[in-house]
């Protein structure tokens, strides 16, 4: 029998320990800052808690008019200190002790522990009982949150609120006095007092009377009775008014000033290291683009995670606020500065000069992409010219735009395209599904934790197949310096003595000479101190190999910055594909079922070729093998199953390059000026012929079927759809795809030049006339671009796609077949409406009324499922938006991260570019 996976060891031991007691608390009081299930439970212990708070503090008033402690009040006080006890100790489990100095439970061991005791160790009624007031307040406050008070008016439990707090206020401050004037003084507070004419005074006495009279209060128990001491008097009034009004303005001032934003950023800790965000991400008005960075950059996994500040000219919108106070590593970490990184005065503020980092983000969703690209390259060309020393990281959405920005002066690798990546990634998941869920799982901090609590404490079994894929997505890539070792040894060598030794992936190194990262540079001779990268589970697995004595990322940023090039390629050294396959071994099986899958995949398409020619020619029926590359998941035929294929070690598209074979229409584009392509408003119209040859070549294209369809759902994506088609024509692949694109208005006419083999048809692709113009019913793959989110709704953002992706999945039974979807989503949460869209949930059975155990669900996945592990991103079906901006915040961790990831999707300055 297979050993048991990491995840599920870790699911059952954690169900093994004190799992009812768990269950429980999930279901009736929550864990930690997570609500529970039902607050029913919660309301009422918050109900009894205010209750048996304010009747201790009524019986402490009774003991100091009785001054002794009577059966009656001994035994209601101590069914209160039970209650309150057993309320301790739920909140101390529902916070696994973390809440053990908070004021609620601090408040608990000063008033319940003396009561225990008052009539056997202490023996007295002074106590400071007084102080559950305090408690009341705090009670009654939770309880108006849980949800409990719904029913009443606002105004109603605003009153309530109020007159507790003002109770709470006055009864501690009269108990206080009343306990501190009874004990009386101590002998270290012994006064001395000289007889005068305005009585006896003292130091202290006289400190109290000059407090009383500059605060306006005036008792009047003592007054000056000498003639300089009256005109003193009238002096210190004049300066103490005016004290207090001027610093309680200048308090007040700084106040506002820091919650607008306008004060100064002071770190937490001394020597704390900071990073500064500014771009149009600051403004934008949903703030997904700044949230899914701070949720990666201070990640909960992360104890070195920097303080955060943003620095914009507008307050944060309503959800990047809400996400900040909800989330308590981001209100201690995040800062907000208003102001611009074009002003030296507020670079001053937010101390840029100390920064670890600078970052400028772009508005994923502005209208206007070149006007956002022309801004953040302004504010990254003031930042480099003001703080060359401090490291800068660039994003961009056009990709061209890198080139205005090395024109000006800032250095390519200071600056990625956003748009380039996300565009590249989806063209490389259509040759190879999931490739885009595996790369951002490397790229990024896995939350398994996270769901491994939830499903513990909702006693929910997970799937074996997410189970493989949890333990996949926990690997992550890591930089270090190789050991000596190492020094002398070929990177193959070394790549292969790697594996063997810890289990790591050898990926890249870095060429100390030129500073530059080569992608499995098999022939390079590694260095004493060279820097790599691999993929590995955790740090610990890298430590065998690396060079514990330096430092890495010094080494890494010093080289970059003095080599002659800027960006990761794969260069004369660097491993092809078939010393890839030479170096890892293929199961026979899998080599065979992947043949048998190409072959089958030719003969179709020679038997629909020939069916042409002669409609009596026989047609390949043979089913085809569906082999997935790296056990990536694929949604079964059904809609309903996942199924789990064999490791395939090489990507088929690839194999066995020859130099020189297969250019492509693309190469023709490296010699068109940028800015040749710039949309043409006034295109030139089409004559018919040109339009009879392109319906021609469309026609040949459906009836060949197998073919790429990209959609670009709303307008101004020709420029994504360009990268897209770039990466699907690398001169190196063998297998060279037909594409047809669908857009809301016409192709430019250069677009169609550079790629004349490209069918485009213009039209609503959320209409099934239109899909089956594009041959949907015999597509192999379609991609789907989203463009800029249309509405402020979060549940509608991704409402076209939804209907795009459902029409395809109500006829794919009809076409005999499922197409292979890549999407993008502006949302996360849209995974769950296309899962109700395509699969169809089965019913629940009942629990049985013989018995307390609840029947297992029905359905593995439903609306509730965690975007990271949902079925549809686990088998690469989707993309979200807001996860590539998450690599920026992974460059703080692993510099050189983001030129790996350009490199291995065929993006950056290696790949050309051109102006659509």
């Amino acid at each position: 029998m297979a050993a048991a996976s990491p995840v599920r060891q870790a699911v059952s031991n954690s169900q093994a320990k004190n799992g009812w007691l768990d269950r429980f608390l999930h279901a009736r009081v929550g864990v930690g800052a997570q609500n529970p299930k039902d607050p029913e439970f919660v309301a009422t212990l918050y109900s009894l808690q205010l209750c048996a708070s304010l009747t201790v503090v009524v019986l402490w008033i009774l003991k100091t008019y009785v001054h002794e402690v009577t059966a009656g009040v001994f035994a209601g006080e101590m069914m209160c200190a039970v209650f309150i006890a057993f309320h301790y100790a739920v909140n101390m489990c529902k916070f696994s002790g973390s809440n053990v100095w908070s004021t609620d439970a601090v408040l608990d061991v000063l008033t319940v522990v003396p009561l225990l005791v008052q009539t056997t160790l202490i023996k007295t009624w002074i106590s400071l009982s007084f102080l559950r007031a305090v408690r009341a307040f705090r009670a009654f406050a939770r309880l108006e949150s849980s949800g409990a008070l719904d029913d009443i008016s606002d105004f109603t439990r605003a009153v309530i609120l109020a007159l507790l707090k003002f109770f709470s206020l006055l009864i501690c401050f009269a108990g206080v006095m009343y306990v501190v004037e009874v004990l009386g003084d101590f002998d270290s507070f012994y006064d001395n007092f000289v007889e005068t004419a305005m009585g006896a005074v003292s130091f202290y006495q006289m400190v109290y009377f000059v407090m009383v009279t500059v605060s306006t209060v005036g008792y009047g128990d003592y007054s000056p009775v000498t003639v300089l001491g009256r005109l003193f008097i009238i002096v210190f009034i004049i300066s103490g008014v005016a004290f207090f009004s001027i610093e309680t303005g200048n308090l007040m001032t700084i106040i506002a000033l820091t919650n607008s934003g306008k004060g100064r950023y002071h770190p937490r800790k001394k020597g704390a290291r900071h990073v500064v965000v500014a771009g149009g991400a600051i403004a934008q008005p949903s703030g997904q683009v700044i949230i899914a960075f701070l949720r990666e950059i201070c990640h909960a996994s992360r104890d070195d995670c920097p303080e955060v500040v943003l620095l914009g000219l507008r307050p944060p919108c309503d959800e990047l606020a809400a996400e900040i106070k909800s989330t308590p590593k981001l209100r201690e970490h995040v800062k907000y500065i208003c102001g611009s990184p074009l002003r030296k005065d507020d670079l001053i503020r937010v101390r840029a000069n100390k920064a670890t980092m600078l970052y400028v983000l772009s508005d994923t969703s502005a209208e206007n992409e070149d006007k956002e690209d022309e801004e953040n390259i302004m504010r990254g060309s003031m930042l480099y010219k003001l703080l060359p020393q401090v490291n800068l990281r660039l994003m961009l959405l056009r990709p061209e735009n890198r080139q205005v920005a090395a024109d000006i002066g800032l250095p390519v690798y200071y600056c990625f395209s956003v748009n380039e990546i996300k565009s590249n990634m989806m063209a490389t998941s259509c040759r190879v599904q999931g490739f885009g869920t595996m790369a951002l799982n490397l790229t990024r901090q896995d939350n398994n934790m996270a769901i491994l609590v939830k499903a513990k404490m909702e006693n929910v079994l997970i799937p074996e197949w997410q189970e493989a894929f949890m333990d996949g997505s926990s690997h992550e890539i890591y930089g270090f310096c190789m050991s000596s070792t190492f020094s002398g040894s070929t990177f193959q060598e070394a790549a292969v003595s790697c594996f063997e030794t810890c289990g790591i992936t050898l990926l890249a190194a870095q060429i100390a000479e030129t500073g530059i990262i080569l992608l499995s540079p098999g022939a390079h001779v590694l260095g004493e101190d060279d820097v790599c990268f691999a993929i590995a589970k955790d740090a610990n697995q890298i430590e065998p190999v690396m060079h514990a004595e330096h430092e890495w990322e010094a080494l890494f940023k010093s080289r970059r910055g003095s080599g002659t090039s800027d960006r990761v390629r794969g260069g004369r050294n660097s491993l092809t594909p078939g010393d890839l396959m030479s170096m890892v071994r293929v199961d026979d099986e899998v080599e065979a079922a992947e043949q048998a899958r190409d072959v089958a995949s030719w003969e179709d398409g020679e038997a629909k070729s020939a069916s042409k020619k002669d409609p009596k020619a026989p047609t390949s029926q043979s089913k085809k093998t569906l082999i997935f590359p790296g056990g990536l998941m694929r949604l079964g035929s059904d809609g309903k199953h996942i199924q789990v294929g064999p490791t395939a070690s090489a990507i088929n598209d690839s194999a066995h390059i020859e130099a020189g074979s297969k250019a492509s229409a693309l190469d023709d584009s490296e010699h068109i000026e940028a800015g040749l392509l710039e949309d043409d408003d006034d295109n030139p119209v089409i004559d018919a012929k040109a339009e009879r040859e392109d319906a021609k070549r469309l026609s040949e294209v459906v009836e060949g079927g197998g073919h790429v369809i990209i959609v670009g759902i709303s307008k101004g994506l020709f420029q994504q759809i360009f990268s897209i088609i770039k990466t699907l024509r690398k001169p190196w692949l063998i297998k060279v795809r037909s594409i047809v694109c669908i857009t809301g208005e016409r192709a430019p006419v250069k677009l169609r030049a550079i790629f004349p083999d490209v069918c485009f048809v213009t039209g609503v692709a959320q209409k099934l006339s239109t899909l089956m113009h594009a041959g949907a019913h015999r597509a192999h793959d379609v991609v789907v671009l989203a463009g800029p989110p249309s509405t402020p709704d979060v549940l509608l953002l991704d409402r076209r796609v939804i209907i795009l992706s459902s029409i395809i999945d109500s006829h794919k039974d009809s076409w005999g077949f499922d197409m292979r979807k890549v999407l993008e989503l502006h949302s996360p949460a849209s995974c769950n409406q296309l899962m109700n869209y395509s699969v169809r949930k089965a019913i629940e059975p009942r629990a049985s009324s013989f018995t307390r155990k609840k029947a297992a669900p029905g359905s593995d996945f439903g609306q509730d499922v965690s975007p990271e592990v949902h079925p549809l991103f686990a088998t690469g079906e989707t993309v979200f938006r807001q996860d590539f901006c998450q690599l920026w915040a992974s460059s703080f961790y692993t510099p050189g991260i983001l030129e790996i990831v350009e490199s291995l999707l065929c993006a950056g300055s290696a790949s050309p570019q051109v102006s659509i």
